[in-house]
């Protein structure tokens, strides 16, 4: 960790210079320029997106600030022109553009760009783009500062981290929780020197300024010093099966808690714990996360799932507490204790939040569900992007195409959608469902299960959508091309729509698919 106590840390730049800043929501972004643009006041600042696209979604608190931030004495601003398609867009015409524009000498050019402009470019071009822009600031005699946001820009640092010949300096700014950011310097220099590989937590206090944290000391080497002969593994007998008898020489504890409140374990234990309901995840992360404050990184936690109950959310949030692995329903007993010897004498790196009040901020609580007209769709979509940052959830905003014929209200009654967290909302020819945290690879699966018929069959075309950048320009489309459904339709997309329900008796609908029917021949009764 850094030396930097209370004051952010605003690194000095240097003229003739290209320095790199990565963030991973634009509103980290956004954040990050109100604290810089009060110690530079001759700054040209472009961005590569149109102004509403980029200002849609800032929150009401934010977006006067930053506003008036760019307003500053001596500051020159130009967003990109709305008449631009998205297709057209070509990051190196646009820059050599934006180097048409009159600079004074000794400034500030920052350039903020959307990590989807620069996350396809092949290694090449993104050698030759960062060799142009330092060629520009040295013959300018001005200093470049290239903003790249969005969920992908982080990806970019491996990359950027092979010109660094042509860089001066490269940091990452990223939140770990709701106004709370980690910044990372990979490397900086000026006249002062280089610094490398420092990093800091800093707080956005409620007027809006920024106070570093003063960093966590290190566990010290005797309490992560791993003996394998007193490596052994506790049992809790809610982690086991019906009918499962364990076999090995075991530490059987009666349950989660008694194995959690056990005075003292050696350094290398590994607590198997389970988990049959959601109504445990909760305080069983709690009881984690008190289990890793008190025992430090070295005791390894094993979450086995006895019952299909975690989500993908309640999987991220029990990591986030401290627990090593979890293993899924499915899983046999035998394979569970290989999984156990296979964590033997490993040590948990993953930081923890600092209180419990910390770590409930990731037990993300979706209260949506069903279908959202499109104005509120978009800004749910916005709060869920930026919730996801910090709790490195994955979203998708998937565009379902509507074949010829069919019309959103058809679609949408045969739409059931279960989960807190998973909305949708019908355009003129598309239907959009937005999962608010779900894997990559589940996608297809979770389309197939909200719908009565097969997706493929459905829907002319499936788009899945997921970057920060892409999703914002959807938005857009949403809002302006929305279309009125009836009620019935929105009323259905929100029913449990349980089999057991289904064999009630319900009103006769109409049918919007032929159904077999026996065709009565010429002298049949």
């Amino acid at each position: 960790m850094s030396n930097y106590q209370g004051t952010p840390p605003i690194e000095k730049k240097e003229k003739r210079s290209v320095y790199v800043n990565l963030f991973g929501h634009k509103s980290a972004a956004t954040d990050y320029l109100i604290l810089t643009n009060k110690h530079n006041q001759n700054m040209t600042f472009t961005c590569l997106n149109d102004k509403n696209s980029f200002y849609h979604g800032l929150s009401d608190e934010i977006l006067p600030e930053f506003t008036e931030s760019l307003k500053r004495k001596g500051n020159r601003i130009y967003f990109l022109t709305k008449n631009i398609s998205e297709r057209s867009l070509n990051v190196e015409n646009i820059i050599q553009d934006i180097f048409r524009i009159r600079m004074p000498k000794q400034s500030t050019l920052t350039i903020l760009i959307p990590d989807i402009l620069l996350v396809n470019l092949s290694q090449q071009r993104l050698g030759n783009l960062l060799e142009q822009l330092k060629q520009d600031a040295t013959a300018r005699n001005i200093t470049i500062a290239v903003w790249l946001y969005g969920s992908l820009a982080t990806s970019l640092k491996p990359a950027l981290m092979t010109y660094s010949h042509l860089l001066a300096g490269l940091a990452t700014l990223t939140a770990v929780s709701p106004n709370k950011y980690q910044y990372h310097i990979a490397f900086w220099a000026n006249r002062q020197g280089v610094r490398a590989d420092e990093t800091c937590l800093m707080n956005r206090e409620a007027a809006g300024e920024f106070i570093v944290l003063p960093s966590s000391k290190a566990a010290s080497t005797s309490r992560i010093k791993t003996d394998a002969a007193q490596s052994h593994i506790v049992l809790s007998k809610e982690a086991l099966n019906d009918r499962e008898q364990p076999t090995e020489p075991l530490k059987l504890m009666p349950s989660n808690q008694a194995a959690l409140n056990e005075s003292e374990y050696p350094g290398s234990t590994t607590l198997i714990l389970g988990c049959d309901s959601p109504g445990m995840i909760r305080q069983l992360a709690i009881d984690c996360y008190r289990f890793r404050q008190k025992n430090g990184p070295q005791p390894n936690l094993i979450i086995r799932e006895t019952r299909q109950c975690l989500r993908y959310s309640d999987e991220a949030f029990l990591l986030k507490a401290g627990v090593n692995l979890i293993v899924p329903h499915h899983l046999p007993f035998a394979r569970l204790m290989s999984q156990a010897e296979a964590i033997q004498h490993q040590v948990l790196v993953r930081s923890l939040p600092e209180d419990i009040e910390a770590l409930l901020s990731f037990d993300l609580r979706y209260e949506n569900r069903g279908y959202l007209e499109n104005q509120a769709f978009s800004q749910y979509c916005h709060q869920v992007m930026q919730r996801s940052t910090p709790s490195q959830l994955r979203f998708a905003l998937v565009k379902l195409s509507l074949l010829p014929g069919m019309t959103a209200d058809e679609c949408l009654r045969l739409c059931h959608l279960r989960r807190n967290g998973d909305v949708v909302t019908a355009c003129h020819d598309a239907l959009y469902v937005l999962f608010s945290a779900i894997r990559q690879t589940d996608i297809h699966t979770a389309l197939n299960n909200i719908f009565d018929f097969p997706v493929r069959d459905l829907f002319r075309n499936v788009r899945i959508i997921h970057s920060h950048h892409d999703t914002e320009q959807e938005l857009k489309t949403i809002v302006e091309q929305a279309v009125c459904v009836s009620a019935s339709a929105e009323h259905i997309s929100m029913e449990a729509h349980q089999v057991s329900e289904r064999s009630a008796a319900r009103p006769e609908v109409v049918s919007l698919f032929a159904v077999s029917k026996p065709i009565q021949l010429q002298g049949e009764s």
